[in-house]
């Protein structure tokens, strides 16, 4: 491993790669993109990867963290009747989002 340039990762290595995984939400919050292109990123840093559970689990925390962040946005933008309007939308056309979803609860 070290033979090769790579090294294990640290708790501070972690910590970045969180970072990234957030960046990354705010760009496309598809967990496969994100899962890719932390790999991508431990590569670029000649990092031994984390397990695939702790990847699952910062990609999942990444995701659920941009999508309260979008929800927040959208509820000091959004009145009432705007709110029900969306959440109409959103029902009929993308039902099934966790996120429209939660939108939903705000009728």
């Amino acid at each position: 491993m070290e033979m090769h340039g790579y090294s294990r990762h640290s708790a501070q290595f972690e910590i970045e790669l969180v970072r990234q995984a957030n960046r990354l939400s705010k760009r496309d919050l598809t967990p496969r993109f994100i899962f890719d292109e932390l790999l991508h990123y431990c590569e670029q840093y000649q990092a031994v990867r984390p397990k695939y559970s702790t990847l699952q689990s910062m990609v999942s925390k990444a995701i659920t963290r941009e999508e309260n962040r979008l929800l927040t946005k959208l509820e000091n933008i959004l009145d009432k009747h705007d709110s029900k309007a969306v959440a109409y939308f959103c029902y009929n056309i993308f039902d099934g989002i966790p996120l429209l979803a939660k939108m939903l609860t705000l009728v």
